[in-house]
C-alpha cells in the first residue's frame, strides 16, 4: 500500500490552510521519508508539533510518515489528534481520515478502515484513493460485490492506478467473473508487463473458460520470467494433459518438481499423462507418490468425489477414475 500512500500525499502538500507549517519543512519531511531517511523526517515532524502543538496539518502530516515507516499506532494516534481540532479543513479532515484508515488496514482492522474511508467519501467524492481503500478492505472481508463496486468509483476518478485494476480482477476472479478477469489483469500489465502474479491470475481465469491456449501463453510468460514456480509448471502440466500432448505433460510436471520436489499434485499429472500413454506401470509409480504424500488425493478421496462436472470438462477421463478404483481395491487387499 506504500505507493498509493505515497500518491495522495501530492493532496496533503496542496493543504496548507490555517496551517502554521511551511510547505518548504513539509517538502524537506516528504523527501526525508522518501529517500528511506525516516527517523529525521520523524524528529523534524516532532519538532514542528512541539512549536505548533494546535496544528491539526502538523499532526496529519506527522501520521504519514508514521505510516510510511510501518508504525501503524502512532499513525494512528497522530492521525486521531488531527482529526480532534475543530478548525480541521474539510480536505485535510478527508485525507487524514484516509491514511488512518490505512493504518487500520495494516492492522487487519477492516471495519474501522471502512468506517474511516466511508466518512471521509461522505465528506468528498473526488478522492479515488479512499474508494480505493474500502474496496482492499472489503476484498480482505470476501466482499466482493461491494468491492468491485469500489475498484470501478475509483478506476473513474483515476484510470492510472495500476493495482486496483489487479485488485479488482481479483475480486472479479473470487466472483467467477473471468472475462471481466482477463480484461482487468490486461490492463494491469500494461502498466507492469513483467509482472508474474498478473500473468498468472489472467492464465487462471483462461483455463477456467477453458481456453487453454491462451491459459498456457500466459504461463509460458511467467516461466520465461520466473522459471522456479513448481505451481506454474504444474498448471502447464495439466493442459498439456488436457490437450493430450502427454509427452510434454510429463516434462512439464517433471519441472515442476525439479523446483519444488514437495509439489506432489505433479505426481498426479505425470501419473495421468502416464496412463494415457498406456504405461501403467509409471502411472502407478507416480500415482504412488501423490497419494502417499498428499490427503487431499488419497484414493478414498478421490474415489468420493463428483467426478460429473470434471468429465465434462475433460479434467479426468474415466479410465484414470478405474484406474484409481482398481488401485483402491489392489491396496485394500494388500493391506488384509
Amino acid at each position: 500500500m506504500i505507493k498509493t500512500k505515497r500518491l495522495y500525499l501530492g493532496i496533503l502538500l496542496t493543504i496548507f490552510s490555517a496551517s502554521s507549517m511551511t510547505i518548504e519543512l513539509a517538502q524537506q519531511i516528504v523527501t526525508l521519508q522518501n529517500n528511506g531517511n525516516s527517523e529525521e523526517a520523524i524528529n523534524l515532524a516532532r519538532k514542528d508539533i512541539e512549536q505548533n502543538p494546535k496544528d491539526a496539518y502538523a499532526w496529519s502530516i506527522g501520521g504519514w510518515v508514521f505510516l510510511n515507516d510501518g508504525q501503524w499506532d502512532k499513525s494512528i494516534s497522530y492521525s486521531t489528534k488531527a482529526l480532534s481540532f475543530e478548525g480541521i479543513s474539510t480536505k485535510l479532515k478527508a485525507v487524514t481520515l484516509l491514511q488512518r484508515g490505512d493504518a487500520y488496514q495494516e492492522k487487519m482492522a477492516y471495519d474501522q478502515a471502512i468506517a474511516d474511508y466511508s466518512e471521509g467519501i461522505t465528506i468528498t467524492s473526488q478522492i479515488p484513493e479512499l474508494f480505493t481503500g474500502r474496496a482492499d478492505a472489503l476484498r480482505f472481508q470476501k466482499k466482493y460485490e461491494e468491492a468491485v463496486a469500489d475498484y470501478s468509483q475509483s478506476i473513474l476518478l483515476d484510470s492510472t492506478l495500476e493495482s486496483v485494476y489487479s485488485n479488482r480482477g481479483d475480486s472479479y476472479f473470487k466472483l467467477g467473473r473471468y472475462e471481466n478477469t482477463v480484461t482487468d489483469y490486461s490492463k494491469a500489465l500494461t502498466f507492469d508487463s513483467t509482472n508474474i502474479v498478473y500473468y498468472s491470475q489472467r492464465g487462471n481465469a483462461e483455463l477456467f473458460l477453458g481456453r487453454l491456449d491462451k491459459a498456457k501463453a500466459d504461463y509460458t510468460k511467467l516461466l520465461s520470467i520466473d522459471s522456479t514456480s513448481a505451481v506454474t509448471w504444474t498448471s502447464v502440466s495439466w493442459i498439456c494433459c488436457l490437450q493430450k500432448k502427454y509427452s510434454e505433460a510429463i516434462t512439464a510436471g517433471q519441472k515442476a518438481l525439479a523446483c519444488d520436489s514437495t509439489f506432489y499434485g505433479a505426481h498426479g499429472n505425470i501419473g495421468h499423462a502416464y496412463l494415457m500413454l498406456k504405461d501403467d506401470e509409471n502411472a502407478v509409480k507416480q500415482y504412488d507418490l501423490w497419494f502417499a504424500n498428499s490427503e487431499n488425493s488419497s484414493p478414498t478421496a478421490l474415489l468420493n468425489q463428483d467426478y460429473s462436472d470434471l468429465n465434462k470438462a475433460g479434467v479426468h477421463s474415466i479410465r484414470m477414475k478405474k484406474m484409481i478404483e482398481k488401485y483402491s481395491a489392489t491396496q485394500q487387499r494388500n493391506n488384509r
